[in-house]
């Protein structure tokens, strides 16, 4: 017989069970609660983040855009922007983001210093503080609202203040001994070699990378020096981009005075309309040249302009350039043999201490030179013989002459007392005869397609006709009767040269001053600036040393330290830009 439990047992374990169910399916119910609210403040607090994160990269993005505009419109007019003109300055279009506040304004007033921090710090620079500030908010789910501020130092730092600066790649590759005493920037790749000691007496900066060795070849040559920060020579010994440990190395060798891309450094532009093309600067002047382009072209500036042998002022009027004591004419055709080129240049040669005499002397300092196929705002140009174009006054010096035989240049004589302070502009290029600017200096440019240095001897020393200044004749001669004078030249370059490929050497800095004559044993004395923006156009034949084209100088080269007084640059010096941040909030 089976045992059987008390019934009332049975139905208590039956509520007991029960019970336990009912608890558990509460305590169940109570974490799905708990649960989904965690669940909504999580999402809560994820939306609440999504939609700060969208304001906040909307403002940012907002502010950054702004200091971009605010630098093209600086740039498009050569200075500064006016809060009138900042107010042009619109809040981008954002999807789903409205902004409250945008607001660009001046924070100050300009100022003439030395710059206090950054890459180029002790350079002078025109600096104007704006302050920038951003509110966004999102329009929907998820709201969220950011602010930011920013202060911006806007920089306009005066290019001669470098002693060399490039645009394209840099070459130095001196035979001699060489010593460069000033800031030396290249916005691409930098190549340093010698074939004795190069010694950079100053900071050395690239957009690009710095090499140890020629841009055609691949071994180091010579000793490579730069000074570093404490002011203890340091050499390359083959240190160069191409090390795994440059980023370190290079910082640890030259304490931060030897920089290239991988440390920070980006192009310095131009304050132009087009930073891109450089060259447009020296361009002749069209009618469809936009207000930016005007204000960038030296030719729409200058109160002298001289096209195709005629003179104006500013205006366009016709003026004299004779010489009211003597009758001659400051401004004349001449032609000129260029060994290098290997063709005739048909000259304009502007006499500048006649110019200096004459009523035609640019009040602002500028003169603008040009001769090539007629451009829309240049002179009428009459036809020289049959099939050619040329001015009337070159009728006898090159008949018949083509633009592919002949070419177009300027030619600067008698300049060793400049009036006042000087800029010479020209698409063409330009050779300098003689002492230039060493009598009572003076701030004075030269800038142009190439520039040649013809010595005080030029057209005096074995010289086979009577008139001194027959260029014709004289360039003719051998390179062994063109012998060279003693020469000073004291003003800054901004010129072209030809790019340097693979087994053909453009010449280098050394060799971006042109010569065309026997130097041996002559010293060329250059105190200025060399800038070099572009590659040639006109004067592109190639670079190549001894018989039938030069043989070098000695090179006494200096950056002129008077440059880094604003007060003392030529007219119309042209600027580069940097923009520091100094302040960022958020709130």
């Amino acid at each position: 017989m089976q045992d059987q439990a008390p019934s009332g047992h049975f139905r208590d374990e039956r509520g007991f069970g029960l019970l336990m169910t009912l608890l558990l399916v509460m305590l169940v119910a109570t974490i799905a609660g708990a649960s989904a609210r965690v669940a909504s403040t999580e999402m809560e607090v994820v939306g609440n983040y999504r939609g700060l994160s969208r304001a906040f990269y909307s403002a940012d993005g907002a502010a950054q855009a702004a200091v971009d505009s605010m630098v093209t419109i600086g740039r498009g007019l050569g200075r500064f922007p006016t809060d009138g003109e900042l107010s042009s300055i619109a809040a981008p279009t954002v999807t789903g983001t409205s902004f409250t506040t945008h607001t660009v304004l001046h924070d100050g007033v300009q100022v003439i210093e030395p710059l206090q921090s950054g890459y180029y710090q002790g350079l002078n620079a025109y600096t104007m503080p704006f302050s920038i500030d951003v509110t966004a908010e999102t329009t929907d789910w998820p709201l969220g609202r950011s602010s930011v501020g920013m202060g911006v130092l806007f920089d306009i730092i005066p290019i001669f203040q470098f002693a060399i600066f490039y645009h394209y790649d840099l070459e130095i590759l001196p035979g001699p001994t060489m010593l460069l005493n000033g800031r030396v920037h290249s916005n691409h790749d930098i190549y340093l070699n010698t074939g004795n000691t190069l010694t950079i007496d100053s900071s050395l900066t690239t957009a690009g990378d710095v090499y140890h060795r020629r841009k055609d070849k691949s071994a180091s040559q010579g000793n490579v020096e730069v000074r570093e920060s404490s002011g203890v020579f340091a050499s390359m010994n083959g240190l160069d981009s191409d090390d795994a440990d440059w980023y370190e190395d290079a910082l640890d060798r030259w304490n931060g005075n030897v920089r290239s891309a991988v440390h920070g450094i980006e192009p310095l532009n131009l304050t132009i309309a087009d930073p891109t093309d450089p060259r447009s600067m020296i361009e002749k002047p069209l009618s469809a040249d936009t207000t930016e382009m005007q204000a960038s072209k030296m030719s729409h500036q200058a109160d002298l302009t001289i096209l195709n042998g005629i003179a104006v002022d500013g205006l366009g009027i016709p003026i004299s350039t004779t010489d009211p004591i003597t009758g001659d004419d400051a401004v004349r055709a001449t032609v000129l043999f260029d060994p290098r080129e290997q063709r005739d240049m048909l000259t304009i040669e502007v006499d500048m201490e006649k110019l200096g005499r004459s009523p035609a002397w640019p009040a602002n300092g500028l003169i603008y030179v040009a001769s090539d196929e007629p451009a829309d705002l240049m002179p009428a140009w009459t036809s020289g013989c049959a099939g050619c174009w040329g001015p009337a006054d070159w009728d006898g010096y090159a008949e018949p002459w083509t633009s592919t035989s002949t070419g177009f240049a300027v030619k600067v004589t008698n300049g060793s007392d400049l009036t006042a302070p000087l800029t010479v502009a020209s698409d063409n290029p330009l050779y300098v005869r003689g002492d230039y600017n060493t009598v009572n200096k003076v701030g004075a440019a030269l800038m142009a397609d190439a520039i040649t240095v013809l010595s005080n001897n030029w057209g005096r020393v074995g010289q086979p006709t009577a008139d001194p200044d027959d260029d014709l004749a004289y360039s003719a001669l051998s390179m062994s009767s063109r012998v060279a004078g003693n020469t000073q030249l004291n003003a800054a370059v901004m010129l072209g040269n030809t790019e340097t490929q693979w087994g053909s050497y453009n010449g280098g800095v050394e060799n971006v001053l042109r010569f065309v004559e026997k130097w041996s044993g002559k010293t060329l004395v250059y105190r200025g600036s060399i800038i070099d923006l572009w590659y040639a156009e006109q004067a592109i034949g190639a670079w190549k040393y001894g018989s039938p084209v030069y043989q070098a100088p000695g090179r006494d080269w200096a950056f002129d330290t008077d440059f880094l007084d604003v007060a003392n640059l030529p007219p119309f010096t042209p600027h580069v830009y940097t923009v520091r941040v100094s302040d960022w909030r958020r709130e």
